[in-house]
C-alpha cells in the first residue's frame, strides 16, 4: 500500500499489511493450539491440579487472543471492501456465542432448581439474570466477589464473568477500530481510508490508559473492579490488537530483513511466559495489574511468531492435534467445565464441607469435555452455519434479541419464585439465619477503614467500661458480650475491624497484593482508644485458625506485644479461642435437607483446628498476671461434633465461619463464667489459663 511504500525507508518501525487487499485471512492451526493451552490452563486450575495454581491466566490469554483476531478480522474487511459491516459482524458473533451459552444457562437453571434449596437458588438466579443480560462481570464486581477466594467456588455461573467481558468487547471494539481507522469522518465513494498508524496509536492509547487504571485500582480496595470490569481489562484486548496490526515490526532491521531466529525465539519466550505464570502465580499474586503483563504479552509474542513463517518447532507444537482439539472445543469446554465441578462438589455424597478427590475432578473434566463436544456438534455449529440465519444480519439480530429476552425472563421468574419459596414456613428459619447479625454491621469498621466505629452496649449509663476487641470473630460474640456486660454493670465499648485480627503483626492482604497497612493503622488507633477508656475488662477474639502466613516466631512476639499493651491498659484481659469453622455454608446445607433428607450438616471438631495458634496465645499470656485465655470450643462442640442446628429452631452458624447472634446469645452464661474466672485469676494471679465450665 502507498503509505507503506513511502515509509519503508524508516529502520525503526514499519507497518506492514496482514495480507494483500482482497485476500481472506488464512486458517492458522497454531492459533487453535494457543486456544487449547488457554483452556487447559483454566480447567486444570479450576480442578485444583498441582502445578497450575496460576492457571487463571488462561482467561488473559483468551482476552489477548480475541483482541488479536477481532482486530485482524475488522482491518482485513476494510482492506478487502473499504467498508465495515457492523450489522453482519454482530450477527456472526451472536450466532457463534449465544446459542451454546443459552443452553448452558438453561441447564444450570434446571439443575439448581431441582437439587438446590430456595436459599441457594436466590444467589444463582441473580447471577443467571446478570448472565442473560451479558453483565455478570459487573454483577460480581458490584458484589465485591473475590474470584481467587475459596468461597467463590460455590457459584456455578462465576466463570461467565469473562464471557460478559468478551461480549462487551465485541460490542465496543468495532467502533474503536472504526474511529482509529478513519478518524471519524467518512470519505468519498463510501469507502474507508485505512490508516494503520492512526489505529495503532489509538489502541496504544487505550492500552496505556486502561492498564494505568488497572494498576491504580489494584492499589485500592476496588480490586474486584480491576478484575471483573471491562475498562480495566481493555488493555489486554488492545495489546492483542497491536499484535495483529504490527505482525512484523522491524526493530534494528538489517537490510530490510527481520531475523528469523529472533522471531522463533520470541515465540518460545511468549509460550514460556504463559506457562510460567500459570505455574508460579497463586491466589496471593496481585492480579491483574503488572502480573498480567506476562500472559498477555506472552500471547502476542507466540501469535506473532506464527505470521508468515515456515514450519518451526513452536508451530509444530502448537499444531499438535490434542492442543488443536482442545482449542476447537475451548469455548464449549470453558462453558461446561465449571458448573460440572461446582455441582458435583456441592452435591457430593461423602459429606458437606469435603471436597472431591483429584482423580474424581479429572474425571469430571473429561465428562465436561464430552458435554463440550455435544454442544459444539449439535448447538454451536448448526446455528453458526445455518443458512437462513446467516443469510441476513437482521436474522442474527433476531436470535440475539430472542435469546436475551428469553434468558432474562427465565432468570427473573426463577428469582422471584426462589424468594417466595425461601420465605415458606419450612425454609424461613434458614433464610433468616443468614442475616442473624446483632446490630447489623454498625459496630465494626469495614475492611477499608482505619478509623474507629464504636457502639456502646451493656449498661450504657455506667462509668465502668468493658471492651470487645478484635475482628469479625470478636464481632460474632457481641450478643453474648452485651449480656455479660449488662450483668456486670459495665458499659460495653466495641473496638473491632473486619479482617484485622488482634495481633501486632503486619498481615499480607491477598486482595490488595500487599501488606495490610490499613489494619496496622487501625490497630494503632484501637490501642490508643483502649488506653483512653481504661476498661476493667477487655474481651479479645479474632479469626485465629492459623498463623496466616506470618512466621510463628513473629506471630508470638506480636501476640506478646499486644497482650503487654492490653495488660497495662485494662484490669483484666480475656482471650477467647477462635470458634470452629464449619468450612461450608451452614444455612444453605440445612435448607437443602428438604430435597436431600438425611443430609448431615454437623461437622467434626477434634480440637486440632487452630490449636497451634491457641497454644501460642496461652504461652504468651503466661507472662502477664492479668491476661487469661479460655477455650469455649468444648461448649460449642461438647462431643467432638459441632451441631449445625440446636433443637429445632436455633441455627448455630450464619455462613461458613461465623456464629449467628442468636446462638452467641445462648452462650452468654459460659462467657460470663469465663469472665468471672478471669477476674478472679487477675486478683489471685495464680495461673493464666481458665478452666472453662461446660455446664450452665
Amino acid at each position: 500500500m502507498s503509505n507503506e511504500t513511502a515509509e519503508s525507508h524508516r529502520p525503526a518501525l514499519a507497518f506492514q499489511p496482514l495480507r494483500t487487499p482482497g485476500e481472506r485471512p488464512p486458517f492458522r492451526a497454531d492459533i487453535e493450539g494457543v486456544r487449547g493451552i488457554a483452556v487447559l490452563l483454566v480447567v486444570l486450575y479450576h480442578a485444583g491440579v498441582p502445578g497450575f495454581s496460576g492457571g487463571y491466566v488462561g482467561v488473559d490469554v483468551f482476552f489477548a487472543l480475541s483482541g488479536y483476531l477481532i482486530t485482524g478480522i475488522l482491518v482485513a474487511e476494510v482492506e478487502r471492501t473499504g467498508r465495515l459491516d457492523l450489522a453482519r459482524f454482530y450477527a456472526r458473533r451472536a450466532r457463534r456465542l449465544l446459542p451454546a451459552a443459552a443452553v448452558l444457562l438453561l441447564a444450570t437453571t434446571v439443575f439448581a432448581y431441582v437439587f438446590y434449596s430456595p436459599l441457594e437458588q436466590q444467589g444463582i438466579a441473580r447471577t443467571a439474570l446478570a448472565t442473560a443480560a451479558y453483565v455478570s462481570n459487573m454483577h460480581f464486581a458490584a458484589g465485591a466477589t473475590d474470584y481467587l477466594a475459596a468461597d467463590a467456588e460455590t457459584n456455578p455461573l462465576l466463570h461467565t464473568w469473562s464471557l460478559a467481558v468478551e461480549e462487551q468487547f465485541y460490542l465496543g471494539w468495532p467502533l474503536l477500530v472504526l474511529v482509529g481507522l478513519v478518524g471519524v469522518p467518512w470519505l468519498r465513494r463510501g469507502r474507508l481510508a485505512l490508516s494503520r498508524r492512526r489505529l495503532a496509536w489509538t489502541m496504544g492509547a487505550v492500552a496505556v490508559a486502561t492498564f494505568a487504571l488497572t494498576v491504580v485500582l489494584m492499589g485500592t480496595y476496588r480490586t474486584h473492579w480491576a478484575f471483573f470490569a471491562s475498562p480495566p481489562r481493555a488493555w489486554e484486548f488492545a495489546v492483542g490488537g497491536l499484535g495483529a496490526l504490527l505482525p512484523r515490526v522491524r526493530v534494528l532491521a538489517v537490510r530490510g530483513a527481520e531475523s528469523e531466529i529472533g522471531t522463533r525465539v520470541h515465540g518460545w519466550v511468549g509460550l514460556v511466559a504463559i506457562v510460567g505464570a500459570s505455574a508460579l502465580y497463586t491466589a496471593r499474586t496481585s492480579f491483574p495489574g503488572w502480573a498480567a503483563l506476562a500472559p498477555v504479552v506472552g500471547t502476542v509474542l507466540a501469535l506473532r511468531a506464527g505470521v508468515g513463517q515456515p514450519a518451526t518447532a513452536l508451530s509444530r507444537f502448537l499444531e499438535w492435534r490434542p492442543l488443536r482439539e482442545a482449542g476447537r472445543l475451548s469455548y464449549s469446554w470453558y462453558l461446561w467445565h465449571w458448573p460440572v465441578l461446582v455441582f458435583a462438589d456441592g452435591l457430593w455424597v461423602e459429606g458437606v464441607g469435603g471436597h472431591l478427590s483429584l482423580p474424581v475432578r479429572l474425571g469430571l473434566l473429561a465428562f465436561s469435555l464430552v458435554l463440550a463436544e455435544g454442544s459444539y456438534r449439535f448447538v454451536e455449529n448448526p446455528v453458526r452455519h445455518h443458512r437462513w440465519l446467516a443469510g441476513r444480519p437482521a436474522r442474527g439480530g433476531m436470535l440475539l434479541v430472542a435469546l436475551t429476552a428469553g434468558g432474562v425472563a427465565l432468570a427473573f421468574g426463577w428469582r422471584a419464585e426462589a424468594v417466595r419459596a425461601a420465605r415458606s414456613p419450612d425454609q424461613a428459619l434458614y433464610s433468616q439465619a443468614v442475616d442473624d447479625i446483632d446490630l447489623g454491621t454498625y459496630c465494626i469498621t469495614d475492611v477499608r477503614g482505619t478509623g474507629l466505629t464504636n457502639c456502646a452496649l451493656g449498661d450504657t449509663t455506667s462509668s465502668r467500661v468493658a471492651v470487645l476487641y478484635g475482628d469479625s470473630h470478636a464481632f460474632q460474640w457481641l450478643a453474648a458480650a452485651d449480656r455479660v456486660a449488662a450483668a456486670h454493670g459495665w458499659r460495653l465499648e466495641t473496638v473491632m475491624k473486619s479482617s484485622c485480627p488482634a495481633i501486632d503483626a503486619t498481615r499480607w492482604n491477598a486482595k490488595l497484593g500487599r501488606d495490610f497497612v490499613e489494619c496496622d493503622a487501625w490497630r494503632s488507633n484501637a490501642m490508643d482508644r483502649i488506653d483512653a477508656l481504661s476498661p476493667e475488662m477487655v474481651i479479645v477474639s479474632s479469626a485465629w485458625t492459623s498463623f496466616d502466613g506470618i512466621p510463628p516466631a513473629e506471630w508470638a512476639s506480636g501476640t506478646a506485644r499486644t497482650f503487654s499493651r492490653l495488660s497495662r491498659a485494662s484490669g483484666s484481659v480475656l482471650v477467647v479461642r477462635d470458634t470452629p469453622h464449619p468450612g461450608f455454608d451452614v444455612p444453605s446445607c440445612l435448607a437443602r435437607r428438604k430435597k436431600r433428607p438425611g443430609l448431615d450438616c454437623s461437622f467434626a471438631f477434634d480440637g486440632g483446628q487452630g490449636q497451634a495458634v491457641y497454644q501460642a496465645q496461652v504461652d504468651a499470656a503466661s507472662a502477664f498476671g492479668n491476661v487469661s485465655t479460655v477455650d469455649l470450643t468444648r461448649v460449642l462442640c461438647p462431643t467432638g461434633t459441632c451441631a449445625a442446628l440446636r433443637g429445632d429452631t436455633l441455627v448455630a452458624w450464619r455462613d461458613d465461619n461465623h456464629m449467628t447472634a442468636t446462638f452467641a446469645r445462648s452462650l452468654a452464661p459460659s462467657l460470663s463464667s469465663a469472665v468471672d474466672e478471669a477476674r478472679a485469676h487477675e486478683r489471685s494471679a495464680v495461673h493464666p489459663s481458665v478452666p472453662v465450665r461446660t455446664g450452665r
